[in-house]
């Protein structure tokens, strides 16, 4: 396995926390580059754009394109689903406190 690859489902998690912790809200892809890199993760802005693309085509965030330098994510239900440790997603690192067994 790749460093790229073993990074990954971290950057994914660490996106959907940051998420988390804004009720009701998007966030814009330059604050959870921020986010990420405040959670020992640090990431490119591409990286983090390509991994939300990846979590929206999953069903776990919403991206709204402001414009085309700019995207604003919200967490879906099945995002707070994962994060509550009620489904498990392959590809995205199960968050500390959760237990899939």
């Amino acid at each position: 396995m790749s460093l790229a690859e073993t990074v990954r489902p971290h950057q994914r998690v660490s996106i959907l926390i940051a998420l988390g912790q804004t009720p009701g809200a998007g966030l814009n892809d330059s604050i959870l580059h921020d986010a990420v890199s405040a959670l020992g993760v640090l990431s490119s802005r591409s990286q983090i754009r390509n991994e939300l693309l990846w979590l929206e085509e999953n069903g776990l965030v919403r991206i709204d394109r402001v414009t085309p330098t700019l995207m604003v994510a919200t967490l879906t239900s099945r995002g707070r689903d994962f994060l509550a440790g009620n489904v498990f997603i392959d590809g995205v690192k199960t968050p500390s406190g959760v237990n899939h067994g």
